[in-house]
């Protein structure tokens, strides 16, 4: 009987977390949860291992794992209501009224070397068929969503950012500059002739954007102007990528050709064909 009483009191009682959790403000930004969002683009593999196995603690049953030290399965804690407590390191955001369409991971590049603003890396901006951009920050519990961006009157197709500014495409052929911290428009970039499928923001305030219409440009959002037409496709550009240290473009879509350019040498380098359907 006394080894009994000693083992009761070695147990934690199976609802005092659960109560500390229903009063605790959501709204707050956790520990754990911080610091595995900036994990995440950490340079230190190490310590982005430690913080993944530190997740996953956290996010089982009451800090213990499914199973024994001996690997065999362990019997699973019960509700008051007889059902399974599940869980999961999944974190699902809702906040717009239509599908996404496009997503951006804030990486920790963008932000390192920024004062006081590094705990931007590991924000997501989402764009959707409701016209509508968002940034998240899912380190907050609860209060996820930190900006909505309004201004575009079609479906938003590419979003793009730097330290500082949040750039987006939309199927209303333009493309919107915001600041990143206010919220506020800066800039509306027009010279498409189609939907704009691809934004790319890059250092020195330029933007390269890419569009139905077949062409690649590049925008100084200092003047708001298409600086050239650095890249020219027969058909609807769906796809692109760009190397801004060697200054080497590559664009695809419709057309089933994969074009690269020399944009520093305004030349075309490559046109390979091979596929027989579009390039996305």
């Amino acid at each position: 009987m006394k080894a009994q009483s000693v083992l009761l009191l070695a147990l934690p009682s199976p609802h005092s977390k659960d109560t500390k959790d229903e009063n605790q403000q959501p709204s707050e930004a956790t520990g754990v949860g911080r610091n595995w969002v900036q994990s995440m683009f950490s340079r230190n593999k190490t310590t982005r291992s430690s913080s993944f196995s530190h997740v996953h603690r956290w996010t089982s049953d009451g800090g213990n794992s499914a199973t024994n030290e001996n690997g065999t399965p362990r019997k699973q804690d019960l509700s008051s209501g007889g059902q399974k407590k599940l869980h999961t390191n999944v974190r699902i955001l809702r906040g717009h009224n239509g599908a996404i369409t496009a997503l951006h991971c804030v990486t920790k590049r963008e932000v390192w070397d920024l004062v006081g603003d590094r705990e931007d890396a590991g924000f997501f901006i989402s764009g959707s068929t409701d016209c509508s951009v968002k940034i998240w920050d899912p380190s907050l519990r609860g209060s996820e969503l930190r900006a909505t961006l309004k201004g575009h009157t079609r479906t938003i197709r590419a979003i793009s950012s730097d330290r500082g500014k949040v750039v987006s495409g939309s199927d209303d052929q333009s493309v919107l500059v915001w600041d990143k911290q206010t919220t506020q428009l800066l800039e509306e970039l027009k010279g498409h002739d189609g939907p704009v499928s691809c934004v790319r923001m890059l250092s020195g305030e330029r933007v390269l954007t890419a569009s139905h219409d077949g062409t690649v440009k590049m925008w100084d959002v200092r003047t708001d102007r298409c600086v050239a037409t650095v890249g020219r496709c027969s058909s609807a550009v769906l796809c692109m990528e760009y190397d801004d240290n060697v200054g080497v473009l590559a664009a695809a879509g419709r057309d089933v050709v994969a074009n690269i350019w020399d944009i520093r040498a305004s030349r075309q380098m490559h046109k390979l064909s091979g596929h027989t359907q579009w390039i996305r």
